[in-house]
Parts: C-alpha cells; structure tokens; sequence
C-alpha cells in the first residue's frame, strides 16, 4: 500500500514540523549507537477525522521515502534492525529502526501484509505521539538556563509558595504560612514537549496546606518568566483578561520568578498555541438574560463574542461594590450559560458580567 506524497496534503498541514533527534534531551532516554528517532510534531488541537488521516498517510509516506532513497545495507540486515529496534520503539514514535533504513530499498520479503502491518502500526504510534505533542507544542521552548531562577506565589499569609530551579535540573519546593513551613521537597525538573516537569523525592500529597503541581508550562511575557500549572491555563489566561496579570506585585495566583514582578510588559503572553484564543483581544461585557436557579444564568454574550468554554468573568451588581466570578459552563453562538464559583453568590436578571475586572 502506498500513499503518493501529494503537494495539497502539505498545502493542508502548515502546522507540522518533522525532526532527527539522537535522544530524548537531557533527562529523557538515550537510543542505541548509531540509531536517532523521527518526529512528527503536529502544533493544535485537531478535531478533524480526516486531516488525522492525511497526517497519518503523510507520515506513512515519509517513512516509504526515505526507505527508497538508496540501499546501503543488505536488505536482511534492514530487516533484522526493524525487528529488534522498530518494535521496542514504537511507543516512543521512533522512525522504527536505525536511521540507516531510511536509505534502504524495501526488503524483498516486505510482502503486503507485513506492509500493512507497518503502517497500521505507524498510525498507531503517530496518534499516541500527536496527542501528547499537540496538546503540548509551543512555538518557542524554553531550555532549563532559561527558566533557573527562584519563583513565588501567594498572599501573604497562609500561602507563600516558593520554587527554586537550577540550571542544573534540581528544584527545591517549599510553603510556608503564619505557623511555619507547612510543606518542602526537592527533586529533578527536565522540560520535554513544552512541559516543565518536576519529579520530587518525597510524597507529594497534594492535601490541605501541602503538596506541589507537577507539571507547568513555562511561559514568557517580555522579560516576565511564570511557571503555570498545566491543569490552570485557563484559569492563567482569564486573569490576564481579568486584568490581575501582569500583576504589579509579589502575591498572585501563579510562579513568577522573583523580582519580574517589576518588569514592565507589552502585549500578551507567550503561551502555547492552542491556548492563544483564550486570550481576549478586548473585553467583552454582557448581561444576563434568563436565571437556572440562583447560581446559574444565560448571558447574551457567545462564540461570537469570543467566549469560549472554561473562561472566568466576573459579575457585578450594586455599583460594583459587590461581584462574583463564574466559570462559563457552555458557549452558544450568542450566549453562554455560566454559574458562580463561590458557594454564597448569586446572580440575577439584568446583572452586568464582563471579562474584565479591573477597568
């Protein structure tokens, strides 16, 4: 089975970037002598079935191309190296042997059925990587001399997080409050596809008044470093549309490295692709139309409008002397429904609720 290479499927793919690679980085693992892997990164979140399928094909057509660039080596030989390296890589998305085979002409007992199998068996290790990849690829990764340095968050009180990296791949965790050190622990980070990850030597119970994520995307605005949580991205980009980031102090709800707090910024910050649209490019206000109990609404604000699914606004009512924030539950062409995060807010008919807070 082949898959011709033609020029409307890269036309159709502007978000794809293949690689060489002769190890997983620094804390990642080492491949044999003489063997390097091939990357296939796909940039966004696809939804679409069928594009799926043409990166599969274009990939499936790659591996065909460089196998028919020339024979350096005896056909058996390419076969015995598909044997035993291509299979014990696979889940890693290597290019299934040595990367000599990508000038070896097919082995003559490829018959077809083992040539499906190799391509059903590519696909498969292309979705595995795509979707951890895609879902993580940032435009511009940061190396660990660029994000060493000591972060904070917190508020002062019973919350002072900080977070120390080393050049070297060590950090050191520790929070302490108004009675003490509550939480510490100490480890590895290495950074592999846009994520940041730390891995502590001690339990991280993440319980209470302890414990530590362990997964961040490091992200740049201006000369400002932040490490934000993988799991609060969107949390992240609503507070820069709420106007609390770039925050023009110590205290915040995300690791800054200290002292960037007094780094002026311009524009938004560089976080990775797929998280871009939940950046606003102006504040969008609204009103609530229809209440669903007390603490869920209609808002006449939608996709339209720029909301999406996930984001925080904030409600106001009484001159703005009292406010609530809620998390938009679903998103409609022209509307949205959203329902509050604090367990004693309620909402009302006519109520004013924007993405901005501080105006």
């Amino acid at each position: 089975m082949m898959f011709p290479l033609a020029p409307t499927i890269l036309e159709k793919q502007p978000q794809i970037h293949f690689t060489v690679k002769d190890n997983e980085g620094l804390f990642g693992a080492s491949f044999p002598a003489d063997t390097d892997e091939l990357c296939f990164t796909v940039t966004g979140v696809i939804k679409d079935v069928d594009r799926l399928k043409q990166l599969f094909d274009l990939f499936a057509e790659t591996l065909d191309q460089l196998c028919r660039i020339e024979q350096t080596m005896a056909d058996e030989d390419a076969w015995t190296r598909w044997e035993r390296i291509g299979a014990s890589r696979l889940a890693q998305f290597s290019l299934l042997s040595q990367w000599r085979l990508a000038s070896v002409a097919h082995p003559k007992h490829w018959v077809a059925a083992d040539m499906k199998l190799f391509y059903i068996i590519t696909s498969l290790a292309l979705l595995s990587s795509a979707v951890i990849q895609m879902f993580a690829a940032n435009a511009d990764p940061v190396a660990l001399n660029e994000v060493a340095g000591d972060y904070y968050f917190g508020d002062g009180l019973g919350v002072n997080c900080s977070l120390k990296l080393t050049t070297k791949g060590n950090f050191s965790f520790k929070w302490q409050g108004c009675l003490g050190t509550y939480d510490s622990n100490e480890g590895d980070f290495g950074i592999k596809n846009g994520i940041l990850r730390i891995t502590p030597k001690k339990p991280n119970l993440r319980e209470g008044f302890g414990g530590t994520p362990t997964e961040f995307y490091a992200i740049r605005w201006g000369s400002r470093m932040y490490l934000v949580p993988t799991n609060d991205i969107v949390e992240y980009c609503s507070d820069v549309n709420q106007g609390s980031e770039p925050r023009r102090g110590n205290f915040g709800h995300y690791y800054l490295r200290r002292n960037d707090w007094d780094k002026p910024v311009v524009g938004k910050p560089d976080v990775p692709e797929q998280w871009t649209s939940f950046l606003l490019s102006r504040p969008v206000r609204g009103k609530i139309t229809e209440l669903v109990g007390k603490q869920e609404a209609w808002l006449d604000v939608g996709a339209d409008d720029g909301i999406l699914q996930g984001m925080i606004l904030t409600a106001r009512s009484h001159g703005k002397l009292i406010f609530s924030q809620v998390r938009v539950e679903t998103v409609e062409k022209g509307q949205c429904r959203i329902k509050c995060q604090w367990s004693d807010s309620q909402l009302a008919v006519g109520q004013t609720v924007s993405s901005r807070f501080h105006e």
